[in-house]
């Protein structure tokens, strides 16, 4: 587990760096508004796609682990759909807005490549939990490395529209991406293919059971990534111009989310396998391994709201005290995905699911609340506190008599 968790980490870091760097190019040549309605788009494509992921991302892997071979398959084929039939809606009504409100018509293309990055990711998560992190490393480290050079063609070298050579060049990383883990995919469940192969019909019945399965990891994704609504709503409640500083605040510190979600992936096949007892354990450490954390990243967080104005222009110049808030909540906010992974593994997907769809109210409800009275500042600071109460929550359901 350790070598596939360097693995993945380290193409994660290294490509979502790689992101950073893109999308901090993209917020230079354009203005803070721009900024806000690109991060707008982005969240809600984003919270969409979820939803037409209907759980799987998480249920496939679990079932993998399973040897339910013939659920994958089913699964994957499900995904695939839903993925085209998002991504066309989503480039006919982002692009109409754009044109109602007069933005840029380029973000359309941002549903298209989210789109193409939810069915990448699902197929990626299979492999994982088939041992394979090498072609899902290499997968996304491409959907980042690809927009970084189109992009710098694009707009560099032929003088393109800032969020046009963005959009384009999230589309071509997508690809590229999704090339890879699909053939990755066919390989790492072939053997359990052939083996179930005229012993249950990936239609009709079974395809309704997946998505009944799959539910109850739906309410729990859709309520984990409710919180990336966070711009959307501080756009709504402060202003676009606050919008767009919290999403350039927010955007810097893209790279560290991915360690937890890295863990999120690893933990799913594994925890499947535990004793209830070492599931127990493992939850009590991470939980007392975020608090330990909270306070070192509030320090390095005063250190590097020293770096906002150097690396995204004066304009922003109002990210640097959001950037500590949203730092110093960053393990809280990460706590919630490996200990809802890890209660899920252990047959408490719908505990988790009730948890989370409750807290995803009261997180955007105190993100708008806090927006309202305290700007940007107020939404990250909302953020944080929201998501420490729902990770001692899914805590607290570890004590209940019986669970260890």
């Amino acid at each position: 587990m350790k070598r596939h968790f360097w693995r993945l980490l380290v193409s994660r870091l290294a490509a979502s760096a790689l992101g950073s760097v893109t999308f901090l190019l993209v917020a230079r040549g354009t203005s803070p508004k721009d900024i806000g309605a690109l991060g707008t788009v982005t969240a809600i494509a984003a919270i969409v796609l979820v939803a037409g992921d209907l759980g799987l991302s998480t249920y496939l892997p679990r079932q993998y682990a399973r040897e339910e071979y013939a659920r994958v398959h089913t699964g994957l084929r499900i995904n695939r759909v839903s993925s085209t039939v998002l991504g066309v809606v989503g480039f006919v009504l982002v692009a109409e807005l754009a044109r109602v409100f007069s933005l840029p018509i380029a973000l359309a293309l941002v549903p298209i490549a989210l789109s193409l990055d939810k069915n990448t990711d699902t197929a990626s998560n299979v492999c994982i939990s088939a041992g394979d992190s090498r072609d899902p490393a290499i997968s996304f480290f491409l959907r980042r490395l690809v927009p970084l050079a189109v992009f710098a063609l694009l707009y560099f070298s032929m003088g393109r529209d800032p969020i046009l050579s963005y959009g384009i060049a999230l589309v071509s990383g997508s690809v590229a991406g999704q090339l890879v883990v699909n053939r990755a995919t066919r390989r790492a469940v072939a053997i359990g293919f052939a083996g179930l192969t005229g012993h249950e019909n990936p239609q009709g019945s079974a395809r309704r059971r997946v998505i009944r399965d799959s539910l109850p990891f739906l309410v729990s994704n859709l309520s984990s990534n409710a919180r990336q609504l966070d711009v959307a709503v501080t756009t709504f409640f402060a202003s676009p111009i606050g919008g767009g500083i919290y999403a350039a605040a927010s955007k810097l510190l893209q790279p560290l989310y991915l360690v937890p979600s890295v863990l999120s992936l690893l933990l799913i096949p594994s925890a499947t396998r535990m004793e209830r007892i070492a599931a127990v354990r493992l939850v009590r450490r991470l939980y007392l391994a975020v608090l330990l954390a909270t306070p070192m990243a509030f320090a390095l967080g005063l250190v590097a709201q020293l770096l906002v104005v150097p690396v995204l222009g004066e304009d922003y110049a109002g990210s640097a005290s959001i950037l500590v808030a949203l730092l110093t909540g960053l393990p809280l906010v990460a706590l919630t995905g490996p200990l809802g992974s890890v209660l899920q593994s252990q047959g408490l997907q719908r505990e988790v699911a009730v948890v989370g769809s409750s807290f995803a109210v009261l997180t955007l409800a105190m993100i708008a609340g806090g927006a309202a009275y305290w700007g940007a500042m107020g939404a990250a600071v909302a953020l944080g506190v929201s998501q420490w109460i729902r990770a001692t929550v899914l805590v607290l359901i570890l004590r209940r008599p019986g669970m260890g």
